[in-house]
Order: C-alpha cells, then sequence, then structure tokens
C-alpha cells in the first residue's frame, strides 16, 4: 500500500483499523489496529516491513482459512481509517501475488498462486466539506417593497470520499440590510425559521427540522431570501450576505466537519464567502412599447370575418424588474367614421394563449376612430426584461351592422403613454412607458375592409420547365381567380409583366381555360411585349401590358384564365448554349408604358405622367367588390409569378 508520495512515510500518521471484508459481510483475517510506523523504501507498506506489522493478513502458521465454494466469485473490500494527521494527498491498494497460498477442497493439494492486482487510486480529500457562491445567480436587481427576493444563494459541496449531513447554516447580514423576513431554502426546500427583523452586521443561524444530506460527490445549493423594506434606498451594486459557516458531519463516519471555501482552502467562517451583488431600485423601471416584426403586413379583410389578427406589439421591460400591465387603451384610427364600431369582439393573446381580462365598450375617438380600453387587474401581464409579443385579435363589423365602409382603412397604435398602467411585478412601482407619442410610434400596419375580396394564385401544372417546346400557342403561365364567398367582384384590369433573357417581341393573349377564347372583353388579337425602354420597341409593346376583361366572377367562384403567346420564334437551347428564359408574372407598375384595348384598337395609356398619354394606375389587378373600384391585390401577395421556362 502506498500514499500519492514520493517520500518515506510514517503510515501511523496516515491509517488505522485496516481490514478485509466480503460481499457477504464477513471479516476475512483479523482487524490490524495501526500500520508500520516506518515503511522500509519509497512510502510502501507491504509484507515485508522492518517494523512489525506487516500488511499481511494471515500466515503459513496463522491460515485465514477462507473458503470460497465451487463456481462462486467473492468480491473483497480492503477497509480503513484515515486519520486526521494524514497529509498524503491518495492512496492505492494493491493485492500482492501470493505462492502457495490457496487450496483445493476436496484434494487437499496446494494448487497455485494468487495473482496480483492493483486497485484504483483514490484522493484523500483534505477539505470534505467546501463552499462556493453559485454562479448560475448573476449581479442583480431589487425594488423596494419586494417580497421574498433572493438576495445571495451559494452551492455546499461534498468530497468523493463521503457525503455530508449539514445541521445548520450560517449567513452574515450587511452593515446596511433593508431587509425583514430573512429565510433559506436549500435545494428550494425551507430551511429553519424565518427571522422577521434581522439585525445589520449580525450572524444570522438556520437549523433545519432534520439534516440535509449532501451525496458523495455531489452539492446543494443554499438559497437566501428576504423582503425588501419600503424604505430601502439604491446604494448602488452591494453584497448584502455572506456564507459565514455550517455545522455538519460525514455522513459514513459521523465526524464533525469544517467548511471550507473552494477558492483559497481557508475556513469559511475564517473567510466568509460574499454572495452576489445587487442594486436595489427605488422606480419601476421602463417598459418599452412598438410594432412587432411578427405584426401581419397591410391586408384587406372581408366585413363580417371573425378572429381576425388586428396587431402584434412587441412589449420590453428592462433589467429592474418584471412589468405587470393592469391596463390597455388601444385606438383604432381611420379617415372614415361611421356610426358603430367597425371592431367588436377584440381580445389579447399572448403566446398563442387568450389574456385573461375585461373590454369596456368602444368608444367613439372624434371622428378619427374608436378606443377600446382593457383591464387586467385580477391577472396582470406579465412583461420579462426580454419581452413578449402582444396580439390583438378581433371580429370585423359586417357591412349591416353600419359599422364597416368598403375601402376603410384602420391603423391600430397604443396612442399614449398614459394609455398603459404597468407596475413592476416586484414592489409594485410605477412605471415609465417608452413608445407611444401622440402619433404613429406604435402604429401597425394598415387593414382594408372589403366587401369581398380578390384572390389570385399561380398554378404551374402541366408546364414544362426545361426544355420547353415553343409552339404558336404555347400556354406560359396560369392564374386563379377567386372570389370570396361574401360577394362577387368585378375584374377590370389584368397587368402582365415579362421577364427573362434572349427575349424578343411576344403577343400575349389571357384565355378562359373553361372556354378556350378570349377571356371577359380582353382584345383577342393580344397585346404585344417587347423591350424594357421607355418609348418601347416596337412602338406599342414594353415588357407590361394591361388588359381589361371587365370580368364578372360570381361570390366563391373560381376562374383559371391561361396566358398564351406565339412563342415560335424563341430560341431554343442548343448543346451548352442556353435558349430563351421567360416568365409571366402579375405586379404593379409605376413607371413606363402600358398597352391597352379599346375593344377592337391597341391603344398607349401611361402608368406615369407622360406627354399626350392618358395617365392610368397600372395595378397588377384592378378589381371592385361592388362598392369601390380601382381596387388592388394586397402588396404581400405581389408579385405572383408563373414558372420559370427555358426552351
Amino acid at each position: 500500500m502506498t500514499p500519492t508520495a514520493t517520500v518515506l512515510k510514517d503510515f501511523t500518521d496516515e491509517i488505522d483499523n485496516i481490514y478485509l471484508v466480503d460481499d457477504a459481510g464477513n471479516q476475512i483475517g483479523t482487524t490490524i489496529t495501526a500500520p508500520s510506523a516506518a515503511t522500509d523504501a519509497n512510502g510502501y507498506w507491504d509484507d515485508a516491513e522492518t517494523t512489525d506489522p506487516d500488511a499481511t493478513f494471515g500466515t503459513s502458521s496463522s491460515n485465514i482459512n477462507y473458503l470460497i465454494p465451487a463456481n462462486t466469485t467473492r468480491i473483497w473490500s480492503l477497509k480503513m481509517d484515515i486519520l486526521s494527521t494524514a497529509d498524503g494527498t491518495g492512496l492505492t491498494a494493491n493485492l500482492q501475488a501470493g505462492t502457495n497460498n490457496y487450496q483445493g477442497q476436496i484434494s487437499n493439494v496446494s494448487t497455485g498462486d494468487t495473482s496480483a492486482v492493483t486497485a484504483n487510486a483514490l484522493t484523500i480529500a483534505s477539505n470534505p466539506f467546501t463552499a462556493v457562491i453559485n454562479s448560475s445567480l448573476g449581479v442583480g436587481n431589487l425594488t423596494k417593497d419586494q417580497q421574498k427576493a433572493k438576495i445571495g444563494s451559494f452551492m455546499l459541496s461534498a468530497s468523493s470520499a463521503e457525503g455530508i449531513n449539514v445541521s445548520t447554516i450560517t449567513v452574515l447580514s450587511s452593515t446596511t440590510f433593508p431587509f425583514a423576513n430573512l429565510f433559506v431554502k436549500v435545494n428550494g426546500v425551507d430551511f429553519g425559521s424565518v427571522t422577521p427583523s434581522p439585525a445589520a452586521a449580525t450572524n444570522h443561524t438556520f437549523a433545519g427540522t432534520s439534516p440535509v444530506n449532501i451525496p458523495i460527490g455531489g452539492n446543494v445549493a443554499v438559497d437566501v431570501y428576504a423582503d425588501v423594506l419600503s424604505e430601502a434606498t439604491n446604494l448602488g451594486s452591494a453584497v448584502y450576505v455572506k456564507l459565514y459557516n455550517a455545522s455538519a458531519v460525514g455522513a459514513t463516519t459521523a465526524t464533525s466537519q469544517t467548511l471550507y471555501g473552494t477558492a483559497d482552502s481557508a475556513a469559511v467562517s475564517t473567510t466568509n464567502i460574499s454572495g452576489q451583488r445587487f442594486t436595489v431600485n427605488i422606480t419601476g423601471g421602463t417598459l418599452t412599447i412598438a410594432k412587432d416584426s411578427s405584426s401581419p403586413p397591410a391586408y384587406q379583410v372581408v366585413m363580417g370575418k371573425t378572429n381576425q389578427t388586428l396587431a402584434i406589439w412587441r412589449l420590453t421591460g428592462d433589467t429592474v424588474s418584471d412589468k405587470s400591465i393592469t391596463d390597455i387603451t388601444v385606438t383604432a384610427s381611420t379617415s372614415l367614421p361611421s356610426i358603430n364600431s367597425s371592431f367588436s369582439n377584440l381580445q389579447f393573446y399572448k403566446g398563442g394563449v387568450a389574456v385573461t381580462g375585461s373590454t369596456a365598450p368602444a368608444v367613439a375617438s372624434g371622428t378619427t376612430g374608436w378606443t377600446y380600453t382593457f383591464s387586467f387587474a385580477n391577472a396582470p401581464i406579465v412583461v420579462p426584461e426580454n419581452g413578449i409579443a402582444l396580439e390583438l385579435r378581433g371580429d370585423v363589423a359586417s357591412s349591416a351592422s353600419g359599422g364597416s365602409t368598403s375601402n376603410g382603412q384602420y391603423i391600430f397604435r397604443i396612442e399614449s403613454p398614459d394609455d398603459v398602467t404597468a407596475l413592476s411585478s416586484s414592489g409594485s412601482l410605477s412605471v415609465t412607458v417608452s413608445g407611444p407619442n401622440g402619433n404613429t410610434g406604435t402604429d401597425v400596419n394598415k387593414i382594408t375592409v372589403l366587401k369581398t375580396k380578390l384572390t389570385v394564385t399561380s398554378d404551374a401544372t402541366g408546364i414544362l420547365t426545361s426544355g420547353h417546346a415553343a409552339d404558336s400557342n404555347d400556354t406560359v403561365a396560369v392564374f386563379v381567380f377567386t372570389a370570396d364567398p361574401a360577394a362577387s367582384i368585378t375584374i377590370n384590369t389584368v397587368g402582365i409583366k415579362m421577364a427573362g433573357a434572349t427575349l424578343a417581341t411576344l403577343t400575349f393573349k389571357l384565355i378562359d381555360a373553361d372556354t378556350n377564347t378570349a377571356w371577359g372583353s380582353t382584345i383577342s388579337a393580344g397585346l404585344a411585349l417587347g423591350l424594357s425602354t421607355t418609348n418601347g420597341t416596337p412602338t406599342y409593346g414594353t415588357t407590361t401590358a394591361l388588359f381589361n376583361p371587365a370580368f364578372s366572377l360570381s361570390a366563391g367562384a373560381t376562374k383559371r384564365v391561361k396566358v398564351q403567346a406565339d412563342t415560335t420564334g424563341l430560341t431554343a437551347t442548343t448543346g451548352s448554349t442556353n435558349g430563351t428564359l421567360l416568365q409571366i408574372s402579375l405586379n404593379d407598375v409605376t413607371s413606363g408604358r402600358a398597352s391597352v384595348s379599346d375593344g377592337t384598337n391597341q391603344a398607349m395609356m401611361a402608368c406615369a405622367a407622360e406627354s399626350g398619354l392618358a395617365v392610368n394606375t397600372c395595378n397588377a389587378i384592378g378589381w371592385n367588390d361592388g362598392t369601390t373600384g380601382s381596387l388592388n391585390l394586397e402588396a404581400k401577395v405581389l408579385p405572383i409569378s408563373g414558372p420559370s421556362i427555358r426552351y
């Protein structure tokens, strides 16, 4: 047996009461009460010591007579006491090879020697019970009047030698200690009694109803809590508690243990361990409100639709404390006043879950819209430092209610800081609200209310996109027009755009997929699209063509429209040389020209002011809902692109 050292060792300072036991609990041989006082060489205590006793159990003249039945395995354990005077840092035990030291039970003939076995090296823990500040809790903030605030956290650890049973924990309060009701939790469980009026600069000891066990090689968290007094002041970042001591015994040896610090290996009672630093705040901090990035882009909604997302705001706290919102007033601004509210059944959602609260009736805000007030006094909305997304949903008024007007446009906002009542979640201190500014500071995107709605999609089914063969009636895109079930619509204009590479002037037609004839009032001869220049080449063709189908689509109906062209003049791919690339899309045009049809002839119409030409708003789709004309598709869906075709 050897300690971890390279000098001669007096083993009487290291260990005593050495004995062997098997896995059935039987002792093997007799206990060696004390080892040799001086080992013969280099720190080993073995079976050949000059000074007795040797590290041997049994001799040839005094056998241990240990019987191992046939087909049986026995496990032997070497046990001993580690003395408090031990200065070795580790210990390794070896089972040395024996000579003729076992024999068969039946034959009674010596059958051989036992083999040598070296056990694992064990570390002798000089400080089996240690403490350190809990690194999982960093510098923090408190607020005056905060209840059950965590003001310090520490970790108590046991070495791999044995577990530790902790019976008391002592903390030292700071010289300025603005707290009441001091108490301790160990691994989240109350430990000891509450100290109602803890004095400053004083040791406060907490004793559990039963000791807390720290398992071998394990640890426990010791958290210190208190109520912050209402008269507390901001002293900056300060330490309010230190770990002073803990009384404990070894779980196996029952010997008294001294608590050491892991950082300096000094007794904690001599060098106390400082807790985390905290700042006591005397205000509730700031709540910032802004449009959330997930708030819907501007969109169109049909009268009478329910459970629509009207707005999503991002509410962000700060490091002072979580914020608790008890009241919010929301304004829906519009330039079209109505007798009744345009929205009803408004409800806030947090993380997709409805927020419990009450909503007052909508109140007219002059001629600019309506306000909606929410109260959450019984279940405040809690906003942490990293913030939350707060979604507002509601129902759109029907046409019959008098609350909706076709093409009514609404923007939801939180108008003023006074429209939000918030307190710090800890301490109930007033919170400053930032973001609402009496104007557009918290505006979300516009909502347009209509009697019905047009939806357009692209369908590339059956259109070959690679090695596409040219044809005199080549279908290069298919667009599907759908009217909302609320009401029929009229599609007045459709603007198509051409893009790609190695293009030529093409004449496009819009073909009704059901009749395979010109769609609506569109010109059967088609419209020419050429190069993307201001004046165009040829004269009556640019990369945009504006058709006039004047087509009525019944409520809930769908119409498939093919875009066809004579593509026989396009370049085909040959070998490694790419042919023409062509793609048709529906999109707005803000400049340039558009070819339009008056039913029999083509005429030029400008999409922006240009001398000698009529000006037209070249929407992707121009349609009306029976009340309002010149409506367009939602900007968020544009462009609507057909397949990219390679010839």
